[in-house]
């Protein structure tokens, strides 16, 4: 028990070195890039191996108490199956994004790079650290340790739009803590001697209206990090702003963060209470509603880090789809539904960390040689850059469900569990499982088109600038952390069969239930099987044998299609650079059947009620509307009237306010001495 905790104690410290490095080596910043970048690989490699025998069963859950940290309380810490499962998807992409760091943080060198390690370095650890802590008042500190590093990194590069969108996401960031501090505080009101453990949380017992309070602060506090609609704002503006390998972090780990919390206190930290069935109904909704407006924004951008942070959205939607299934199946006490739910869940959290960091990766890539987002300055990308192409490619076709890559094999799961509740139960699962399934096949749907989108315009025809003529293949480092992500696409799709068992018993955990997996194709939870559709087996094994034809024909060199140098067939006309399509007009159509669901963007956009005149709205503007007018309006007008109040008592005077602290403390002794 103590070598695992001890070695995640040395992964934090790894990352801690790492840290303290690059502060010393502030004036060399090339040594300071390949420290940040060893000790953060180092870091994740320690971390793998200290939850890899809780995830693989080899250990049992691990508990430990630290003393004497801080004097008024004792910080506990907690590795059971799922918080270890979250410390190795996070230290995978933190080892990527390390190894892919030595090269592309060359370009940062006398911006700030020492700067941008020490604030990376500190991120991962306070989300390892957090995965851990089973006690409130650390498990806050981290929360917002995180936030606040992963804050300075976003306005790393210290332009006004960066700042911006910093300031926007710290807003959104504590706003969300102070829903889950609302929340923490009411469990520990209910706790015997008002204990901050989560251990005494666990035993609560709480009135059903007072634990659908909880509930609900705790997720839309845990839903505002993970970017659900509709407190997704921050997200399209903070990930393009930071650098790459750091918007690899936040998209495909951090947000996943705040579906851990939703977990740990709807399913874990409530565990003693009866899970009322609209719980689960909410966070399918609410996930429902995610995926399918993420991906439609997505298609309308023309920014390749903005597109891929929308998809964020629709990815995190797709989770807790799985989530709201195996949250119903709990309050149904359905183990089977349960376990199948969460399976999907965790099966894409793990799945949507690999692509979207290397997507991520890939973008950085692109814009290191292009040297801009917009893609309709890019084009014929695969010529000069066959390798990046490659590697992007797969992540289009992960992210994408295309088989047999994973991100197929976990919306399959999803499709099965939402099938489950429709097939069965109250009117209202009846109802939802249909309404579920249709959205998730038309994210499916939207989702194949943008990336067509994405790889056709920037990789596929002529250049369309003279960066993009003139770009070449990135960095050997660069290449290695993209493809380690690449091979785990493939091997989480190709090998389900292998890893579905292990994925399994992390579901089994949050389900209390132990489903096991009979020759790779049979879920036994208890007495009761269902097998496993016989059409994904099939596709798996056909992907088995076209992969390496696939492979073998993308390495012919000229032979491929985006090798050929001379110009694109006209229907006979001399061909122009304006016939290319472009990222606009590839989705135009779109864009005008769904308007009225793009116009709402601007009912919800906190920039635009943040930067209005309180008092004189402008009618008929972009943010003209009920959402700013009669709701943010008047509640910022309070605050701003009651501010002024405030400033009355601020005399000047050091009398006063010498009586102010002899009235407090008289008051303090009164209440002490009744």
């Amino acid at each position: 028990m103590d070598n695992s905790l001890d070695m995640l104690l040395n992964a934090a410290l790894a990352y801690g070195i790492g840290a303290l490095l690059s502060l010393i080596l502030n004036k060399s910043e090339t040594l300071s890039i390949y420290a940040t970048g060893f000790f953060g690989a180092l870091g994740g490699i320690l971390g793998i191996a200290a939850a890899w025998p809780v995830l693989t069963g080899a250990s049992d859950t691990l508990y430990k108490a630290y003393s004497g940290l801080l004097p008024f309380t004792t910080m506990y810490v907690r590795m059971d199956m799922f918080s270890a499962f979250m410390i190795v998807v996070i230290s995978v992409l933190a080892v990527a994004a390390s190894v892919y760091s030595f090269s592309y943080m060359q370009e940062y060198k006398g911006k700030g790079a020492w700067g941008m390690g020490f604030f990376m370095n500190v991120f991962i650890m306070s989300m390892v650290a957090l995965m851990v802590m089973d006690n409130a008042f650390y498990f806050v500190v981290f929360f917002e340790l995180m936030s606040l590093s992963s804050y300075f990194l976003v306005i790393s590069d210290q332009t006004e739009e960066a700042e911006r969108a910093g300031n926007l996401y710290l807003i959104m960031a504590h706003s969300g803590c102070a829903m889950i501090m609302i929340a923490l505080f009411l469990l520990f009101l209910h706790t015997p001697n008002y204990s901050l453990n989560f251990e005494d949380f666990r035993k609560a017992q709480l009135s059903a209206p007072m634990a659908s309070v909880v509930f609900l602060l705790a997720f839309f506090g845990f839903g505002a990090k993970a970017g659900i609609l509709p407190l997704h704002a921050w997200l399209p503006r903070a990930h393009p702003a930071a650098p790459s390998h750091t918007s690899a972090m936040m998209s495909g780990v951090m947000v996943k963060i705040g579906v851990f919390g939703i977990i740990k206190v709807g399913v874990d930290l409530l565990g003693a209470n009866e899970l009322p069935l609209w719980w689960g109904l909410t966070v399918l909704g609410f996930g429902a509603v995610s995926s399918v407006m993420g991906v439609l924004y997505a298609l309308a951008e023309h920014d390749l880090k903005r597109l891929l942070a929308y998809h964020t959205i629709e990815n995190v939607g797709i989770i807790l789809m799985g989530v709201g299934v195996g949250m119903i199946g709990l309050s149904q006490h359905n183990p089977l539904l349960a376990a199948l739910g969460f399976l999907g869940a965790i099966y894409h959290l793990v799945n949507h960390a690999l692509f979207k960091g290397l997507l991520f990766l890939g973008a950085g890539a692109i814009i290191h040689s292009v040297h801009t987002k917009d893609m309709d300055k890019m084009g014929g990308l695969a010529r000069h850059m066959p390798y990046t192409a490659v590697l992007f490619l797969i992540g289009c076709m992960a992210i994408s469900a295309l088989p047999p890559l994973n991100g197929f094999v976990s919306e399959w799961y999803t499709y099965q569990g939402l099938f489950t509740i429709s097939a069965g139960g109250s009117g209202s699962m009846r109802l939802a499982g249909p309404m579920a399934i249709v959205m998730l096949a038309i994210t499916g749907a939207l989702a194949a088109m943008c990336f067509v989108k994405v790889y056709g315009v920037s990789f596929c025809g002529q250049a369309r600038s003279q960066q993009a003529d003139h770009a070449r293949e990135v960095p050997r480092t660069m290449l290695l952390g993209m493809g380690a992500l690449a091979l785990l696409c493939i091997l989480l799709g190709v090998g389900a069969a292998c890893f579905v068992p292990m994925f399994s018993k992390v579901a089994g955990s949050l389900a209390s239930c132990t489903p096991t997996f009979a020759e790779g194709s049979l879920l036994v939870p208890a007495t009761v099987q269902t097998s496993l559709s016989p059409a994904l087996i099939i596709v798996l094994i056909l992907g088995c044998a076209i992969c390496p034809l696939l492979i073998h024909n993308l390495t012919k060199g000229q032979r491929l299609p985006f090798r050929r140098q001379d110009a694109p067939w006209a229907c006979g006309y001399l061909y122009e650079q304006k016939m290319a399509p472009s990222a606009g007009g590839f989705t135009q159509s779109l864009r005008y059947m769904f308007s009225g669901l793009y116009q709402m963007r601007h009912s919800f956009d906190p920039r635009i009620w943040m930067s209005r005149k309180i008092d004189k709205p402008i009618p008929g503007g972009p943010g003209d509307s009920v959402w700013g007018d009669h709701v943010i309006s008047r509640l910022l007008n309070f605050v701003h009237g009651a501010s002024r109040q405030m400033q009355k008592i601020q005399q000047g005077d050091l009398r006063v306010y010498c009586s102010y602290i002899v009235t407090i403390v008289i008051i303090l002794l009164v209440f002490t001495m009744s």
